[in-house]
């Protein structure tokens, strides 16, 4: 499994290596492959009370509302023949708070 980040040169193919037991990618043209759109909304609320001496705020912050699958990598099988996307994270809200004296 090859792991690469998913705006690469692309890969045309591959030779075996029989030195190293192992499969070497034939790249084509650097940086000419594009990735797909990525797409993504984050939304934050946040509370503040400020006192004499402290501050405090509570927040409640979620990214990805809307779950979109963005493919942040590509993985590849050993010979270099198939391929798969490595999705981000899915809705992920966070509650919290801040003090600050």
């Amino acid at each position: 499994m090859v792991l690469e980040n998913p705006h690469p040169t692309p890969i045309a193919g591959a030779t075996f290596d029989a030195d190293t037991g192992g499969y070497r990618p034939a790249r084509g043209a650097p940086a000419s492959a594009r990735g797909p759109t990525f797409h993504q909304l984050d939304l934050r609320v946040e509370k503040t009370w400020t006192m004499r001496v402290w501050r405090i705020a509570a927040y409640l912050d979620v990214q990805n509302v809307y779950d979109a699958e963005n493919p942040e990598a590509t993985v590849w099988d050993y010979r270099y023949r198939d391929r798969a996307a490595v999705r981000g994270l899915p809705v992920l809200p966070t509650l919290g708070l801040r003090a600050a004296f």
